[in-house]
């Protein structure tokens, strides 16, 4: 894509055909290996459903955007 930018349709038929099971199963083995190579203990998820973002007529759920951070414990606990 060199010279152009995809448009809003194309970015929706390509995450359509995301198989959701294989993206989690890599989401897990990504951050579990995150886990492994660094020092840091603790991972802080932030989840957050899309107002709106649900289609009734294609049967099609909410989006939900998960962020996860890397939290070293002392910072954990001064943020408590």
């Amino acid at each position: 894509m060199k010279h152009w930018i995809p448009s809003h349709d194309t970015f929706g038929r390509v995450f359509a055909m995301l198989d959701t099971k294989a993206l989690t199963q890599c989401f897990i083995s990504w951050t579990t290996a995150l886990v492994a190579a660094s020092k840091v203990k603790h991972i802080a998820i932030d989840e957050k459903s899309l107002r709106h973002s649900f289609d009734h007529a294609a049967e099609k759920a909410m989006i939900r955007m998960v962020s996860a951070w890397a939290v070293d414990r002392t910072q954990a606990r001064l943020a408590s």
